[in-house]
């Protein structure tokens, strides 16, 4: 699964509709994707994946979402949209946990 990560300048608003959806996938995705990841958020040293404060947040995936996949594409498939944000994020966290020098 490729992971999706970062906004730009592009980012056009969805729907409040399409927001609602999201908001609803992410309580439900994020605890199956906790399961099948498991071993590999509980090793992020080995794996470069961790589920952090981006993972958690509803407000930033949406932001990552509206900036990457327009609205109308996003609902085609709306599962694998989360799923491969949901592994960006989580690859975001890894980075800016133990990689990113400030």
């Amino acid at each position: 699964m490729r992971g999706i990560w970062g906004s730009s300048t592009n980012r056009k608003l969805y729907s409040l509709e399409t927001v609602k959806l999201i908001k609803g996938l992410l309580k439900e995705r994020r605890p199956l994707f906790r399961m099948e990841f498991k071993s590999a958020l509980s090793n992020p040293r080995e794996t470069s994946l961790m589920a952090g404060e981006r993972f958690e947040s509803d407000d930033r995936i949406i932001t990552v979402l509206e900036s990457n996949v327009e609205e109308s594409t996003f609902k085609k498939i709306p599962v694998d949209y989360i799923d491969s944000v949901l592994m960006g994020a989580c690859e975001s966290d890894y980075y800016y946990n133990y990689e990113k020098e400030y």
